[in-house]
């Protein structure tokens, strides 16, 4: 690993939180037809003072809209983020439960944690091998098998793992 890879994080359009207040504006008008700060908030279950501050960043870039009733909406661009963070979130959701067989509530919940860190090239590569096991069942059975043959390896005992089963080079 390079050692200023690590800053690439800052990098990051969007914050986790910020994700999820796109996402969840998103949400509501595709359920309900607006979105009202006071519904951000509840769904998200955080006071509307903080939400209030919190948006203010994601005004100011434009990615959330405001009216003269105060509702909230998505510009283009927060359309953009909120739909590639969803249809992320979806392919590491299926990664995780299908390919890895992770419970679907961790699934869920890592997925949640990795959907707007990675870039599209990532999410969209990641899609590409799900479409081509879906279409093609034996490339997961053989994964299946050969992950088998390593499945002591765990991140707890990396040294004496790569050595017992030379996973890691």
């Amino acid at each position: 690993m390079k050692i200023q890879t690590w800053k690439e994080f800052a990098k990051n359009d969007l914050t986790h939180s910020w994700a999820h207040y796109l996402m969840t504006i998103h949400e509501l008008h595709e359920k309900q037809g607006y979105a009202r700060l006071s519904d951000v908030a509840n769904k998200l279950k955080i006071s509307k003072g903080s939400l209030s501050t919190s948006l203010k960043p994601l005004l100011k870039k434009k990615l959330i809209l405001e009216d003269e009733n105060k509702h909230l909406s998505l510009s283009k661009s927060g359309e953009e983020y909120a739909t590639q963070i969803k249809h992320t979130d979806l392919i590491f959701q299926n990664f995780l439960t299908k390919v890895l067989n992770i419970s679907e509530d961790k699934a869920e919940i890592d997925a949640c944690k990795i959907e707007h860190l990675i870039s599209p090239e990532t999410s969209t590569r990641l899609l590409q091998m799900l479409k081509a096991i879906e279409s093609n069942p034996k490339i997961l059975t053989e994964l299946e098998k050969e992950m088998k043959k390593h499945s002591k390896c765990s991140l707890n005992g990396c040294k004496k793992c790569a050595k017992l089963c030379n996973c890691i080079n």
